[in-house]
């Protein structure tokens, strides 16, 4: 079961501690799918997972399945983490790392094949308003609607930026 849900997000800090989770597997066909389902304003920093597979409806990724900010609370923010596997996604947002981001990717990376079928992407399925930086992907992106190597569906609202960041997919 992931930690946190759209009914009761993660809100706090994890610090990994360059620790590795291996061989993670979540198979369901909920949404908000990942080691952490659904975190607002919350800290996630210095953690890898290694040979997930993962699978989901829609808000899909490795670390985190939807990362999003509320009202009275910071953006989430995600540092230094990667992650290698399997990501599978039936519906809406489906990424390496995360599947649907509102908030900051820094020093990160996923080296996985991703699958879905709308806002799929390799590191970030769906982004709003995301600074992303030092990022990269690998691996296969494979979706139906809005699909990229590094990121699927990147919204405006009026904020955000990706640089130095890179997509080196197998394919798309």
């Amino acid at each position: 079961t992931p930690i946190g849900s759209s009914l009761s997000s993660f809100q706090g800090n994890f610090d990994g501690n360059a620790k590795v989770v291996r061989n993670l597997s979540i198979s369901s066909t909920s949404n908000d799918c990942g080691l952490f389902g659904c975190i607002e304003g919350a800290t996630i920093q210095n953690l890898g997972i290694e040979n997930c597979n993962i699978s989901g409806a829609s808000h899909v990724g490795a670390i985190v399945g939807y990362a999003t900010e509320q009202q009275y609370h910071p953006s989430p923010s995600i540092h230094s983490c990667y992650a290698t596997g399997y990501v599978k996604g039936t519906g809406y947002g489906a990424g390496g790392l995360v599947g649907s981001l509102s908030g900051t990717l820094i020093n990160c990376f996923a080296t996985l094949d991703v699958e879905g079928e709308n806002n799929v992407g390799g590191l970030v399925g769906s982004a709003t308003g995301c600074y992303i930086n030092n990022c990269y992907a690998t691996g296969t992106v494979k979706g139906t609607e809005k699909v990229g190597g590094l990121v699927g569906y990147y919204g405006d609202s009026g904020a955000g930026d990706v640089s130095n960041s890179i997509a080196a997919n197998d394919s798309i």
